[in-house]
C-alpha cells in the first residue's frame, strides 16, 4: 500500500524560485584588481542590505536576492572614493553583472 502511494505521487521538481544574482567585480584606475571592497547592496523599497567583500580578483557574488527592487550598489575602500549605482530591478532568474573602477 505504501508503495503505492509513493509510486502515484508527482515527481519531484526543479522549483523556480523568486530570486536573482548580482555578480560583478572592481578594479582601481590602473584595471588593477581591489582585493576587500565592500559591497552594499540595498532594496530602497524595504530597506533590506546585503553586504559583501571582493576577493583578491577583486570579484564578488550575491546570491539569491529577492525580485524587486530598485537596488542601490555602493562600493567603498580605503584610500578609494565611494562609487554608487541606483536604479537596479531585479526580475526572475535574472544575472546582474556590475563592473566598478574605484579613483584614487
Amino acid at each position: 500500500m505504501v508503495l503505492a502511494v509513493l509510486f502515484m505521487a508527482p515527481p519531484p521538481s526543479a522549483a523556480q524560485t523568486g530570486e536573482a544574482t548580482m555578480v560583478g567585480a572592481v578594479r582601481d584606475s590602473a584595471g588593477q584588481p581591489v582585493d576587500g571592497a565592500t559591497i552594499a547592496v540595498r532594496n530602497t523599497s524595504t530597506g533590506a542590505l546585503w553586504q559583501q567583500r571582493t576577493n583578491a580578483s577583486g570579484r564578488f557574488a550575491l546570491v539569491q536576492l529577492p525580485l524587486g527592487g530598485p537596488y542601490n550598489i555602493s562600493v567603498r575602500r580605503l584610500g578609494f572614493r565611494t562609487e554608487q549605482r541606483t536604479g537596479y530591478v531585479l526580475t526572475l532568474g535574472q544575472r546582474v553583472v556590475v563592473e566598478i573602477t574605484l579613483m584614487p
